[in-house]
Parts: structure tokens; C-alpha cells; sequence
């Protein structure tokens, strides 16, 4: 979609003109901080999601499933027994499946957007990514 001279145009005045509302007192700041370093761990898988959802490679999400398998010979190595990891891994690599395998972009995001309002799946996927870190 190409914008025409005058869209842009607009466009730029409008970003010209843009004044960010500043005048937040400091429990403002330091709920928005508080709350922003809540949802890191969400923000962060989902957007390790997002990333290989853009990439529109499904032989790229493809490799992340076998990486993320061969992970677990690691924890196993490493003494995590394999009853404690298992169903987060089954939950992650479920949604890499599944996203890789749907033919259109909007259903894709919409099956990710739907897995991470879950929130057994969310934590479910975020505890797979800390097991698979702390080690």
C-alpha cells in the first residue's frame, strides 16, 4: 500500500507535532515500572514467539522445535529429572507446531494471541524458558 504525497505529508506533521503526555507523578512512573518488569517473562516469550512468526520461514520455526528438543538432553544432563519439565516443553513446542503449520499470517497470530491470554499456557511456556536458562 504506497501512500500518496499529501498522506505523507500528514503524516509528518502529525509525528512533528507529537508531544508525549509527560506529566505523570512519580507513583505513576513507578507503578508503570513495576508493571512492566511484572510482565517481562510474558513479554519476552511472547515476543521470542512473535519474532518467528514474522520471520515467515516455517522451516525456521521448524529448527527452533528441534533446538528446543535437543534442550532437554541437557536437562537431563544437568539433573533436572524429566517429570519436571516435560509439560512446559510439550506446551511450548505444541504452539511452535501449531503456528508453523497454519497457512495464514492473521491465524498465526491470533492462535499466539490466544495461547498467551491462557494463563496455564503462558506459565506453562514461560517456566520451560526459565528451567531451560538457570541450568
Amino acid at each position: 500500500m504506497a501512500f500518496t504525497e499529501e498522506e505523507m505529508a500528514q503524516y509528518q506533521r502529525l509525528s512533528n507535532d507529537y508531544v508525549p503526555d509527560t506529566q505523570l507523578s512519580n507513583l505513576d512512573h513507578l507503578y508503570t515500572l513495576s508493571s512492566l518488569y511484572a510482565n517481562a517473562p510474558e513479554a519476552l516469550a511472547f515476543g521470542y514467539f512473535e519474532a518467528l512468526l514474522h520471520s515467515g520461514e516455517p522451516s525456521r520455526v521448524f529448527a527452533e522445535v528441534a533446538r528446543l528438543t535437543s534442550l532437554n538432553n541437557l536437562l537431563d544432563t544437568v539433573g533436572y529429572p524429566r517429570d519436571i519439565y516435560e509439560d512446559f516443553v510439550d506446551e511450548t513446542l505444541q504452539l511452535l507446531k501449531r503456528t508453523a503449520t497454519m497457512t495464514s499470517d492473521h491465524d498465526a497470530a491470533a492462535a499466539l494471541l490466544t495461547s498467551f491470554t491462557q494463563q496455564g499456557v503462558c506459565n506453562a511456556i514461560i517456566m520451560h524458558f526459565r528451567v531451560s536458562v538457570l541450568k
